[in-house]
């Protein structure tokens, strides 16, 4: 059984083995605010599959993941948290926060982007994206918060600042 805390295992008696768990489900559960490695947003998005979510662990609520380059959306997945917790991605170091590729679908719900002073705009959606109660703060009054190519829905409350 698992939830936003923990994952409960079972381990063989006979050959201390473990059973009762999907790997794949621990690596969609973004568990630290790192830029890279295990338990990071890049990491579980590297091993996403088409059609998956990915997780935050409560822990994370408000927290916020700085990251050193673009996050590159290739499959389609969800980055979707509950109405009580919101998670801030951080691309001040970055020329911006995140690319949906074309022919990709990504949903984005609870979260909010803090883009960077490049000369980019923080999302660059050349895919199919949903957003809902999203946030884009652009340190650069420039540039474009979001910059569409493809197909966009937006529901809830969602606010380019």
């Amino acid at each position: 059984m698992m939830n936003n805390e923990y994952a409960l295992l079972c381990v063989d008696g006979d050959n201390g083995r473990l059973s009762g768990i999907n790997t794949d489900s621990i690596a969609l559960w973004v568990r630290n605010k790192n830029d890279a490695g295990p338990g990071s947003l890049r990491n579980a998005l590297l091993a996403a599959s088409a059609g998956d979510s990915i997780h935050f662990m409560a822990a994370l609520t408000n927290d916020t993941i700085k990251i050193l380059s673009p996050l590159v959306l290739s499959r389609n997945v969800q980055l979707v948290l509950p109405n009580t917790q919101t998670i801030y991605i951080d691309a001040t170091a970055s020329s911006h926060a995140l690319t949906i590729n074309y022919g990709t679908a990504a949903v984005l719900k609870n979260i909010n982007i803090i883009c960077g002073s490049g000369a980019s705009a923080g999302i660059i959606n050349k895919g199919n994206l949903h957003l809902e109660n999203i946030k884009i703060y652009n340190a650069n009054k420039n540039n474009l918060s979001l910059e569409n190519m493809g197909e966009m829905l937006i529901a809830g409350f969602c606010e380019l600042r």
